[in-house]
């Protein structure tokens, strides 16, 4: 670089910001504890404090910011928090895909990957949702390529 000239560092995000940073929050309701049996049995599904409480405070503080957050939420949460993560998608966040119920991923075969990724993404579509990533539970991915994870939200979208 010569003396007296500076360059811009580079622009981020539509509004071309001079830094970004990432905001995601990982896990809504009960499917993790459902997974890991946690969960009491004798316990309604669809009431959990993190959904009816922390979210909506949760929201309101990242509107107060203008803020814009990713959701990685699980599959089974579209069954039973549709209205929450519509509005989630609502507020302007990004709703991404986090396994079914909170799965070891890293563990899964190649056939059940494909299975709950498929039933993930079929169970976002009749919300108008189309996850728009994917972090998987553990944060490893199974033995599957990358291609698999767009082929399944590639048939969300049909």
């Amino acid at each position: 670089m010569s003396a007296g000239r500076h360059t811009q560092p580079p622009a981020w995000g539509p509004e071309h910001r001079r830094a970004a940073v990432a905001v995601t929050f990982d896990n809504l309701g009960e499917a993790a504890d459902l997974q890991r049996g946690l969960w009491p049995q004798d316990e309604p599904l669809g009431r959990h404090f993190s959904v009816t409480r922390a979210l909506p405070r949760l929201l309101g503080m990242l509107a107060e910011l203008r803020l814009r957050a990713t959701f990685c939420i699980e599959g089974l949460n579209a069954q039973l928090y549709p209205d929450a993560l519509r509005t989630i998608d609502a507020a302007g966040h990004e709703v991404a895909y986090h396994g079914w119920r909170h799965e070891p991923w890293a563990d899964l075969t190649p056939a059940r990957e494909r299975e709950l990724l498929e039933r993930g993404v079929g169970a976002f579509a009749p919300l108008g949702l189309g996850p728009v990533g994917f972090r998987p539970p553990g944060g490893a991915l199974a033995s599957s390529p990358p291609r698999l994870l767009t082929r399944a939200a590639d048939c969300g979208s049909s």
